[in-house]
């Protein structure tokens, strides 16, 4: 009998600098545990477009170095360009109604890898993500159904879902990105809260899969 796989939630958005620093820990832990853990996302709607790229730049060069110096990652040049010009508003609903509609579609774990990649487009390659076109190539880079995709992301269901899941991530205190959480009968347990490194962030979910199978899954 195959034993059950460890349901673990993977709490980010998009514009979280520190979700974009793990998007390589998380490609480690979803190859390390892909037999293990079954993922699913939780998106809370970080940033609500009010504040243009400008408004932030003194916080954001601060912690791009901060990033730069503790994980893997590098700010990509048409970042740095589009963080120059400015204008640029971030507005979490989009992407985390994108990224709920593939998980609807193609379950948590493409999720995850379409959530990691938005991070990365946007990070690296100043890719706009509010924009379908990448929203498409963000879902041919991790294998899903971009034409499903765009024909259900922007319906009213999508959007109200979306608004339902923001609200349900505030009601169950996620505060800050990324997180891992693992669902108790007592709440949700907190495996990864900030930023840490593969090694770390293996290991306690290693320590998470042992206790479960310990006390009889």
């Amino acid at each position: 009998m195959t034993a059950a796989k460890l349901p673990l939630l993977y709490a980010f958005d998009p514009f979280c600098g520190w979700c974009f620093a793990f998007t390589d820990v998380m490609a480690e832990l979803r190859r390390r545990f892909a037999d293990d853990v079954e993922w699913n996302v939780m998106c809370g709607g970080m940033v609500d477009g009010s504040r243009s790229l400008a408004d932030g730049r003194g916080f954001l060069t601060t912690a791009m170095a901060s990033v730069e110096e503790r994980s893997t990652v590098q700010f990509g040049q048409p970042f740095h360009t589009l963080l120059d010009e400015g204008s640029t508003r971030c507005d979490s609903e989009p992407p985390c109604r994108a990224t709920f509609v593939v998980e609807q579609q193609a379950g948590g774990s493409a999720a995850v890898d379409f959530g990691c990649m938005l991070s990365k487009m946007f990070y690296e390659e100043g890719k706009l993500l509010d924009d379908e076109a990448t929203w498409r190539e963000a879902a041919a880079r991790v294998g899903v159904d971009a034409d499903a995709l765009l024909a259900h992301v922007d319906t009213p269901d999508a959007k109200a879902e979306t608004q339902k899941l923001f609200a349900w991530c505030h009601q169950a205190g996620v505060r800050g990105y990324p997180m891992v959480l693992l669902p108790t009968s007592k709440g949700l347990l907190p495996l990864v809260h900030g930023y840490v490194d593969v090694d770390e962030a293996v290991q306690r979910v290693e320590a998470a899969i042992e206790a479960v199978a310990a006390q009889g899954g």
